[in-house]
């Protein structure tokens, strides 16, 4: 959601067919808070709310793309500095914040920051969070952060639609690293996350029960990010390429020498990664995570099955 001109300007940015409709729930809630608080000064009339579609590409989601796109050019992200704070949508210092940010503020400019961090665990506040649809309870959810991940997917998520046992769980969408069994009891939130290998990125949880071939996924999330480069980078475009096409060559070999080679790919990516370097590798950030966590997944299902027949 972009403003400019000291939030006198306000859009909203959908990957949505229908943008109108957001709208309208928007104005549906605000007007219903205003009658219910007659008091309040929280009003649509001092911004002008506009809805705009943008194209439902991964690339999109980082903040200057859809600035290019609103701007009527290719959705592509823009070489940092300048920052949009300091020359955003046609040449105007703009925000871009996602809407979870935005509802947020309400909240925390009438009770403050310190009651807002109290609605969670351990205060650490509130995020949405996205249970993908092998889960039983599905869909968008407000959970608390700081929760345990095997609560969210046992207690919120209820499990499985399979009824399998889950093996492994990516938190915070592709660009996450697997988390296996064994980090179950990780805390959900940001830093907990970082240290067990993983992300907490956009909060929207996958999941994979004992009966999923790993490989495979692994395979087709590493696709997923080399179809999704925007390609303005040669590094990010040829690493994305490279480590798809490892993990599609080794898998035909085996899950072992697909793991062993594709770690060693992502270990000489991370190498060549710098922090000074240009914030448009987005893609080769994320594709770095995909092989993590997935190698002892393999390892504890060939214990497992190798168990099942010493005492079959």
């Amino acid at each position: 959601m972009p403003g400019s001109e000291a939030g006198r300007l306000g859009g909203l940015v959908c990957r949505q067919r229908k943008p109108e409709a957001a709208i309208r729930s928007i104005k549906h809630e605000v007007e219903a808070f205003n009658a219910e608080q007659p008091g309040a000064a929280y009003v649509l009339s001092d911004i002008a709310l506009h809805g705009d579609r943008v194209p439902d590409h991964y690339i999109v989601g980082e903040e200057t793309a859809p600035l290019e796109a609103l701007e009527g050019r290719t959705a592509m992200p823009r070489k940092r500095p300048p920052f949009p704070i300091e020359s955003g949508l046609f040449g105007v210092p703009t925000l871009v914040h996602k809407v979870e940010t935005v509802a947020h503020v309400p909240y925390i400019v009438l009770f403050g920051g310190d009651h807002h961090r109290t609605l969670g665990d351990a205060g650490k506040g509130m995020t949405l969070c996205t249970l993908g649809d092998e889960f039983v309870n599905a869909g968008v959810h407000l959970v608390p952060l700081g929760i345990p991940v095997r609560e969210l997917l046992y207690g919120i998520g209820k499990g499985l639609r399979s009824g399998e046992r889950i093996v492994a769980v990516q938190p915070g969408g592709p660009s996450s690293g697997f988390l296996t069994e064994q980090d179950f009891e990780c805390s959900f939130d940001h830093v907990a996350l970082a240290a067990a290998g993983s992300a907490l990125g956009c909060a929207a949880v996958r999941a994979y029960g004992e009966g999923t071939d790993m490989v495979r996924v692994m395979v087709e999330v590493a696709s997923f990010f080399e179809e999704g480069s925007c390609g303005q980078c040669p590094q990010c475009r040829m690493e994305t390429r490279m480590l798809a096409a490892i993990l599609r060559h080794r898998g035909r070999r085996g899950a072992r020498s697909c793991c062993s080679r594709s770690q060693g790919h992502r270990r000489q990516c991370q190498r060549n990664l710098r922090p000074d370097q240009d914030a448009r590798r987005a893609c080769v950030d994320g594709a770095t995570q995909v092989p993590g966590g997935i190698p002892q997944v393999v390892r504890n299902e060939r214990r497992k099955s190798a168990r099942q027949q010493d005492f079959g």
